[in-house]
């Protein structure tokens, strides 16, 4: 019987680490093995007949139809080559051992399983380097030319559902231990609900797994009830118990929701419950946050939407801020379609920091999203339009006003327009009615109005 001596383990049992691992045959070869005397007292092996070795003590196990032992350092598995530890499997076409850096190479059609959780790397060419104590502290695994990694997540605890894998495909794919992996060049990762595209790949596993996708632009998309697209120089997708939690994208972030849309050199959104709870855009020198949702038109030097179970809540502006309202539907449609017609009025609010709140009505059985009331904080100024009862006559007014403070309340449902607009500190204002314009009432100056 051969015994070949081999460095290290295959096993990342801690139990096992440091050991030195004698293969012995599991049973002996089909055909006659050949030995052939080479230079220095070392010689040759070859063997045919599904030929089976294992680790004697160790739960590792590597054969072939047929093996070669090069001087006693390299071995090479051929046809129907395996290789099973306690952690990995992996078959393909050959396999080579290389004794001193516990590397072995597999060629061909290369298949490695996870005995972890089942994830399967495919592809023609992949190296895979045993862990080692006092080397490496996990094993290694490179796989090169379009390599694809199907990754089935881990349910939490109590959780009965069936979720799909995630298939995970790039030029070349790095693994390290069962928890990290790192792709490169045309990457693409897909679920049934998520499609993720970049440059280069992060992933990490775990309770609190973390996906990172950069590229030019990297991004990802969500299908479904809740569908979004999120692009960026660098898009991060986070998962606790494989259930999305927290979105960023960075550097020329966009994300696109629904009627929801943001702009920002940094775009951060946060889920609860698998629901959108909250989003957040930064701008960057010379370029505003920009959010437009439900007709609203926000910029500003940072913006936070408020929305838990993707019912909003509120809207929050900080540093250069500015909110216009919808454009109303009679105007819209008054203008549609005419080149001539001049842009509809839109209320717009300017300060360092505004505040919209919003709250739900029953419309009918159909619920409702309204403003409350919107308060602008900081060097403000307003550009409201209203009407106006003069003489039995109903007139459409424009009223711009400049204050330190400017807090404004909205009508109760089913009420429309304002209930009331309060000015603190250093105010200044200019109301005209659309009827005195038309008399050649002079317009405020431009200076100052946005």
């Amino acid at each position: 019987m051969l015994l070949i001596l081999l460095a290290g383990t295959a096993s990342a049992a801690s139990a096992q680490r440091g050991k030195r691992c004698l293969l012995e045959f599991e049973r002996e070869a089909q055909r006659e093995g050949v030995s052939v005397e080479i230079p220095g007292g070392n010689a040759n092996y070859y063997f045919g007949g599904d030929v089976r070795l294992k680790c004697r003590g160790q739960d590792v196990r590597i054969g072939a139809d047929s093996v070669e032992s090069i001087n006693g350092d390299v071995y090479r598995f051929i046809t129907k080559a395996y290789y099973r530890d306690a952690d990995v499997s992996i078959r393909a076409d050959t396999l080579t051992y290389y004794r001193q850096t516990e590397r072995i190479e597999a060629r061909g059609s290369v298949v490695v399983v996870s005995a972890k959780d089942s994830s399967t790397l495919r592809g023609p060419y992949v190296d895979h380097t045993r862990s080692v104590a006092g080397v490496r502290d996990s094993a290694e695994t490179l796989a090169l030319m379009r390599a694809t990694m199907t990754v089935q997540p881990k349910a939490a605890k109590g959780d009965t559902a069936t979720r799909s894998p995630y298939v995970i495909v790039a030029d070349r794919l790095r693994g390290y231990g069962s928890s990290r992996m790192a792709g490169g060049g045309n990457v693409t990762v897909d679920r049934d609900d998520l499609a993720g595209r970049g440059d280069s790949l992060l992933y990490s596993t775990g309770t609190a797994g973390r996906t990172i996708l950069i590229g030019a632009p990297a991004s990802w998309q969500r299908t479904g009830a809740d569908s979004f697209t999120v692009t960026g120089r660098e898009v991060r997708l986070g998962l606790t118990d494989e259930v999305l939690d927290d979105l960023r994208a960075y550097g020329d972030g966009v994300v696109i929701q629904d009627s929801t849309r943001v702009r920002g050199d940094s775009v951060a959104m946060r889920f609860v419950d698998g629901k959108l709870a909250s989003t957040e855009a930064w701008g960057r020198r010379g370029t505003r946050a920009h959010v437009t949702r439900d007709g609203y038109d926000i910029r500003g030097d940072s913006v936070s939407i408020v929305a838990p179970g993707e019912v909003l809540e509120a809207i929050r502006v900080f540093g250069n801020g500015m909110l216009q309202n919808p454009v109303d539907s009679a105007d819209a449609t008054r203008t549609a379609g005419d080149s001539t017609a001049t842009a509809p009025d839109r209320d717009t609010l300017w300060g360092t920091q505004i505040d919209a709140r919003f709250g739900q009505v029953d419309s009918s059985g159909t619920p409702l999203t309204r403003v409350i009331g919107i308060t602008a904080i900081g060097g403000a100024r307003s550009l409201l339009t209203q009407t106006v009862e003069r003489n039995g006559t109903t007139t459409p007014t424009l009223n711009y006003s400049i204050a330190d403070t400017i807090i404004i309340s909205m009508k109760p449902f089913p009420g429309e327009g304002f209930d009331e607009v309060r000015m603190l500190g250093n105010v200044q204002g200019l109301q005209l009615e659309t009827a005195s314009i038309g008399k050649g009432a002079a317009l405020p100056a431009k200076r100052g109005i946005p």
